[in-house]
């Protein structure tokens, strides 16, 4: 006998359940017959999962059976799947209902100019007593050392190294810097005092994954809402060198065109015709005559 539970974990979605996972496993390796929970809404808001997983268990030899206590069910009885369908249907239809009423109170925080700032993955910033964002000095100097070395002509990974090199910590004190960590910290405007809310959106209760907002939803601007650490000029100076750097870079591994490549076809419609390789692109037509005399030239060679 055991228990599992998963304490703030939606059930929505049992990817990150991870006494769920551990509870099926040990029904698979043939520990388990009998799963007591106190409601369907408990054991799966996804009718998807509640189903799937109540077969899985069903189908095992021995089966194991779920009883819900609230609902009365136990899975291993006849004609209770119809049942047990309608009913992980209304609980995962209450799972979406909450999620847009959520939504919904987030939106209209965002519309008052209330925005939700919070600093645990922030480097440079906390928050305190009364809420407010208030600027942590050590790590507001890494920031703005961050933005000068790159204001200088440093890219991302080479600062990176450096911080690492350094000793300086990130903001949740891992050792190694990754370069995408110092790209979200010139890139976040929160540093020069602004707040924009609603970056990113969860189209998907089920999912929780988040995508960014390319305009599906309002987005909401809030300046000089707490302290900056680098001026508003600074920020726009680095928002101007991160387009054209990254242009460049692009343009700088644009590959070369292929060479000419030529083809004696021996068989097929094409026999006796020499083919050229369709991902070359010819500039002019002697370059095209060049080629297939060199060509001919080192067959007659051969």
């Amino acid at each position: 006998m055991d228990i599992y539970a998963d304490e703030g974990i939606s059930g929505t979605n049992i990817m990150h359940r991870k006494e769920f996972q551990r509870m099926i496993a040990d029904c698979v390796g043939g520990k388990i017959d009998l799963i007591i929970t106190k409601s369907i809404s408990r054991f799966a808001r996804n009718t998807l999962d509640c189903l799937s997983h109540a077969r899985q268990l069903k189908q095992l030899t021995p089966p194991v059976a779920i009883f819900f206590e609230n609902e009365g069910i136990n899975t291993t009885d006849r004609n209770t799947e119809a049942m047990l369908a309608l009913l992980s249907s209304v609980a995962q239809g209450e799972s979406e209902n909450k999620s847009e009423a959520i939504k919904w109170a987030c939106r209209n925080r965002f519309s008052r100019g209330i925005p939700l700032t919070p600093t645990w993955a922030l480097l440079g910033y906390d928050t305190d007593e009364d809420g407010n964002m208030v600027i942590v000095e050590d790590e507001a100097e890494v920031v703005r050392m961050i933005y000068e070395a790159y204001i200088d002509g440093s890219n991302c990974r080479e600062i990176a190294e450096k911080l690492t090199a350094l000793g300086i910590p990130t903001v949740k004190g891992h050792k190694v810097w990754p370069a995408g960590s110092v790209y979200n910290i010139l890139r976040n405007e929160k540093y020069f005092g602004d707040v924009l809310m609603q970056k990113t959106v969860t189209p998907d209760c089920l999912t929780h994954r988040t995508v960014k907002n390319t305009g599906q939803e309002r987005q909401y601007v809030m300046h000089e809402h707490h302290p900056a650490i680098v001026s508003e000029e600074d920020w726009r100076t680095v928002q101007g060198f991160l387009k054209t750097r990254r242009f460049e870079q692009r343009r700088k591994i644009k590959p070369p065109p292929p060479p000419l490549t030529l083809i004696w076809s021996r068989r097929g419609k094409t026999k006796g015709f020499l083919e050229l390789d369709p991902s070359w692109k010819a500039r002019n037509l002697e370059e095209v005559r060049a080629g297939i005399a060199a060509h001919n030239n080192k067959r007659m060679r051969g």
